[in-house]
């Protein structure tokens, strides 16, 4: 006899981190709710590490399956996962985040209503007993976000949604054609999925108690090379969504005074003439970070913004002529 189908199905995308995807198996342990009413769907997108023999070998008072693919992205990782997935709830939950003991049953009373729904739940940074300037700047910008997110009547835009921490029913996300498979970097796939769940009617949500702290293992370094790709998908959604462009970081940069937009564009003309500059500063950056100087925050805020910039700046450029935006 074939046994039922759980109630949520948890999918989870990783690359190149066994470690971390057994401390999330581990954390999804502890969960309230009976260990039978969930599933672990995790998906390796060309990962090299073990990472399906640590899934395949792991003991857990829940069914967990894993499986592999040529690495093509997150947004496939995820969609290929929900295809796997046997319920009609989904949980998507990035690998470096630690479940906290009410997470799943917090999702599954989010939708309990049956209309169509994306919740997210909140994913805080785990800090160490002293964490660097980059770690506390990263903290503080997360946890900002999700105070908004929670402010009573809060009206979502879709530049709110991420998946890192987030649940949505199956069959409203096959309505909408999934994650967007052409996103292959960092950025983009999240927004593009928020227009889409928007066009459809889906209500976005937010909520608290379904909580994962992110134990975050990201550098300075790879964060400025991922926020270059996400300047150049913000151009590309734009332009595969003319609607949304109004709604970017391009068109609406960052409040700053003028020495601060001042500073940034010298910045950027030097890096097109000299594009070790990038490097450069990113070492910069990095160094300074390590030795935790002071006011690294306004430094590391505006070394980000000018990566983003990098990435953007030949997209925009490059848009009028080929007629991507209006």
């Amino acid at each position: 006899m074939t046994p039922a189908p759980p109630a949520v199905s948890i999918v989870v995308p990783t690359y190149e981190r066994a470690p971390a995807v057994g401390r999330l198996l581990d954390a999804l342990r502890g969960q309230t709710c009976d260990p039978a009413s969930f599933e672990v769907v995790v998906v390796a997108d060309g990962s090299t590490d073990a990472t399906i023999e640590l899934v395949d070998a792991f003991d857990a008072p829940f069914a967990v399956r894993g499986a592999w693919q040529e690495n093509a992205g997150r947004a496939a990782a995820v969609n290929r996962a929900m295809g796997l997935a046997r319920a009609d709830l989904l949980i998507v939950l990035d690998d470096d985040m630690i479940a906290a003991p009410g997470l799943v049953a917090a999702h599954v009373a989010a939708h309990a209503g049956g209309e169509p729904r994306y919740v997210m739940g909140p994913a805080p940074i785990g800090l160490p007993a002293d964490p660097s300037p980059f770690l506390r700047y990263m903290a503080t910008t997360r946890n900002e976000h999700y105070t908004r997110l929670a402010e009573p009547g809060r009206v979502f835009h879709v530049r709110d949604l991420y998946s890192a921490n987030a649940s949505v029913r199956r069959d409203v996300l096959l309505g909408v054609g999934g994650f967007d498979e052409a996103y292959r970097t960092y950025g983009g796939e999240d927004v593009d999925l928020a227009l889409r769940l928007e066009q459809a009617g889906v209500a976005f949500g937010f909520c608290p108690e379904a909580l994962a702290s992110e134990a975050y293992e990201k550098t300075f370094r790879e964060l400025a090379a991922d926020m270059v790709q996400e300047g150049r998908n913000a151009v590309r959604l734009a332009a595969r969504h003319p609607q949304a462009a109004a709604g970017q970081q391009f068109s609406e940069p960052w409040p700053q005074p003028w020495w601060w937009k001042a500073a940034r564009r010298a910045l950027l003309a030097v890096t097109r003439v000299v594009p070790r500059t990038r490097d450069a500063v990113t070492g910069l950056t990095d160094a300074l970070d390590r030795r935790h100087a002071p006011r690294m925050h306004l430094l590391l805020r505006f070394v980000l913004e000018n990566h983003y910039w990098i990435g953007a700046g030949p997209e925009l450029r490059r848009a009028p002529r080929e007629g991507l935006l209006p």
